[in-house]
């Protein structure tokens, strides 16, 4: 079931046509499974606490299956936080934290005997002949070229085209610059970057509270809301060297969490 072959031949893809966004997707899965098992520990539900747990060993190897370097150091990243914030040490959670910790332990296992030579592999090569700091460079010349308002939204595949060296042509063109903010500089301009970081801003300060909220509150019942933002944080890191919110999947699951208010309900005892 691979549809897109010609631009990945091996590792995980899903339906995907590129890797790294399916890595960002099942990136951003991980800290909603988390926080699904750390409630139903609350809950003293153990049998969703396991499956949960399973899912969240699952996401991970599959993760390091798609063999995305980017995608399966954001996975490991987001794991680890989201983690750290839902079993932070406290009152009350002092054997909490076996179960996800044999979690890990098992995902860590299935990691190497799945997924470490092909990991390996993507690591030994050098990074700096990836083309898309070729994409950057001339980028950049697009992006001074057109500051401050911009050449106008959807037209980097027009303005980029002309400033590359007919030596540097390959058989594909370029789409987008696998960098979203300099993408956004070149077709927003000034207005777009100032809409861009202060979004991020929002972003920041939201996670701020909720993690207050979170450690002030232990028994509030929406551990969700306190990792929202390390899942957004997947792509919006990646956004730097690749484009995955322009994947309609990952911009859906960036929607919803964005959107997610919370219950807001004590946890019962």
């Amino acid at each position: 079931m691979r549809f897109h072959a010609f631009h990945h031949p091996i590792g995980a893809i899903g339906t995907f046509a590129n890797r790294n966004h399916f890595a960002d997707l099942l990136a951003m899965f991980l800290p909603v499974a988390l926080a699904f098992a750390a409630q139903a520990q609350r809950e003293y539900r153990p049998t969703l606490a396991a499956w949960m747990f399973a899912a969240t060993a699952a996401l991970w190897l599959a993760a390091a299956l798609t063999f995305s370097r980017a995608g399966f150091a954001l996975a490991s990243l987001a794991l680890a936080v989201s983690a750290a914030i839902l079993w932070w040490p406290r009152a009350g959670m002092s054997r909490r934290w076996i179960a996800p910790a044999f979690a890990v332990g098992i995902a860590v296992l299935a990691v190497g005997h799945y997924a470490w030579d092909g990991l390996m592999q993507r690591l030994a090569q050098d990074p700096l002949d990836d083309l898309r700091w070729q994409y950057v460079r001339h980028g950049l010349e697009a992006m001074h070229a057109y500051l401050p308002w911009g050449s106008g939204l959807g037209t980097f595949p027009w303005v980029y085209a002309p400033l590359e060296p007919l030596a540097e042509m390959g058989a594909s063109f370029a789409e987008r610059a696998h960098n979203d903010p300099l993408q956004i500089a070149i077709e927003a301009g000034v207005p777009g970057l100032v809409l861009a970081a202060a979004f991020m801003l929002l972003i920041g300060m939201q996670a701020a509270r909720n993690f207050l909220i979170w450690r002030r509150r232990p028994l509030r019942d929406d551990p969700l809301q306190s990792v929202i933002a390390v899942a957004l944080a997947v792509p919006l890191l990646h956004a730097w060297v690749d484009y995955s919110l322009r994947t309609m999947a990952v911009s859906v699951m960036a929607g919803l969490l964005l959107a997610y208010k919370g219950s807001g309900q004590p946890a019962s005892h």
